[in-house]
C-alpha cells in the first residue's frame, strides 16, 4: 500500500496538519522495562483518529482507533518506520538544502542511512553519494547495493571527513556514542539530516548552523539538541523553530547559499499516525484486511 513517494507526500501533509493544529503529536515516552521499547502518540481531528507507535525488542506495531468507523485497527509497523524515516529527512532537504544539491555524505550504512539516501533520491537530484561506516565490509555492501537500487554513483569513503568532502547534503544515520559528525567537516551551505544516535552530531554545529526540529519538545529530551544541552555548548531553553511551520509557511527556512542547515530528528509519531492512515484507507477502499468482530456486550459501550 505504501512506497517511498507516496510516503513523502503524507509526511508533507502530516507537517502542515501540525502546524495548522490539525494534528497533535506528542514526545515519546521510554517504556522502562526489561523489554525496552518506546511509545509515539499523536491525535488527528479530522478525520478523527488516535494514533499509537509501539516500539519494544523486535517488535514494531502500529495502533489506529478509527472513531468514525468505531474500530481498532493493528499494523506492523517496522516498513513505516523506515518509510517515514526517509521521507522526513528528504523534506527536510526539500525545504532546507540548496537546489542545486548533488553531492550527498553518508554516515552510517545501516537501516536509517539506506531509507533515507534513498528518500533524498526521489526529492533531490541526487548525482553522487558517499558512504563511511567504521566497517569496510558494511560501507562495500551499501556502496554496490545502493548504487544499483538506485542509479547514482554511490562511492565508500574511508573516514568521515572523506565522505563529507564537498558534500551539498549530509546524512547521518548512526548508533555512534560520540561524535562522528565534526563541525571543522562540514562544508559551507551543506544541509545535515541528523537521523541517528543523539551524541553522533558535534555540540558545536549547533552554534552556527541554522537548526530545525521535527517536534522542539522532543528534540530537548532525546535528539541531537538533547546531546548539545548535555555538553554545555546550547542552553536547555534554547528555541529553535520546527520544521513543520517552515513547510506551512509559517518560517523562513535557509537564508544563504553559505548557511549550514541542521534537521535533528529521531522519529516522528505524527508521521508513523499519517502513514498507517493511508495505508488503512487504501486497505479499506480495496476490501483489503483481516475484520475481527471483538463481540463486546453493548453495556461496555455505553459509558
Amino acid at each position: 500500500m505504501l512506497d517511498m513517494g507516496t510516503c513523502i507526500g503524507v509526511c508533507e501533509r502530516a507537517y502542515a496538519s501540525m502546524s495548522g493544529g490539525r494534528m497533535l503529536s506528542f514526545p515519546r515516552i521510554w517504556l522502562r522495562s526489561e523489554y525496552g521499547g518506546l511509545l509515539g502518540s499523536a491525535v488527528v481531528r479530522d478525520p478523527g483518529y488516535l494514533a499509537l507507535k509501539l516500539l519494544t525488542r523486535g517488535v514494531q506495531v502500529v495502533l489506529l482507533v478509527d472513531y468514525g468507523r468505531g474500530c481498532v485497527v493493528v499494523m506492523d509497523g517496522s516498513h513505516i518506520t523506515g518509510l517515514r524515516t526517509g521521507a522526513a529527512a528528504a523534506l527536510s532537504a526539500k525545504y532546507l538544502a540548496r537546489g542545486d544539491s548533488r553531492i550527498v555524505g553518508v554516515l552510517g550504512t545501516g537501516f536509517v542511512a539506506r531509507h533515507t539516501l534513498w528518500a533524498m533520491c526521489e526529492t533531490m537530484r541526487v548525482e553522487t553519494a558517499r558512504a563511511y561506516s567504521r566497517s569496510a565490509e558494511n560501507r562495500a555492501r551499501f556502496a554496490g547495493e545502493m548504487g544499483d537500487r538506485l542509479g547514482i554513483e554511490v562511492v565508500e569513503a574511508p573516514s568521515a571527513a572523506e565522505a563529507l568532502r564537498g558534500a551539498d547534503i549530509v546524512i547521518t544515520g548512526t548508533r555512534a556514542e560520540a561524535p562522528v559528525l565534526l563541525d571543522g567537516d562540514v562544508p559551507p551551505g551543506a544541509h545535515i539530516a541528523a537521523m541517528g544516535n543523539q551524541p553522533e552530531v558535534d555540540p558545536r554545529i549547533f552554534l552556527r548552523a541554522g537548526v530545525f526540529t521535527e517536534l522542539l519538545a522532543q528534540s530537548r529530551l532525546e535528539g541531537k539538541l538533547s546531546y548539545a544541552i548535555k555538553s554545555g555548548a546550547v542552553r536547555g531553553d534554547a528555541d529553535f523553530p520546527e520544521l513543520g511551520d517552515v513547510v506551512a509557511g509559517k518560517r523562513s527556512g535557509r537564508t544563504s547559499g553559505e548557511e549550514v542547515t541542521l534537521y535533528d530528528s529521531q522519529g516522528l509519531a505524527a508521521h508513523d499516525a499519517a502513514c498507517a492512515w493511508e495505508a488503512y484507507t487504501r486497505l479499506t477502499e480495496m476490501g483489503r484486511g483481516k475484520w475481527v468482530d471483538m463481540d463486546l456486550p453493548g453495556d461496555l459501550l455505553n459509558y
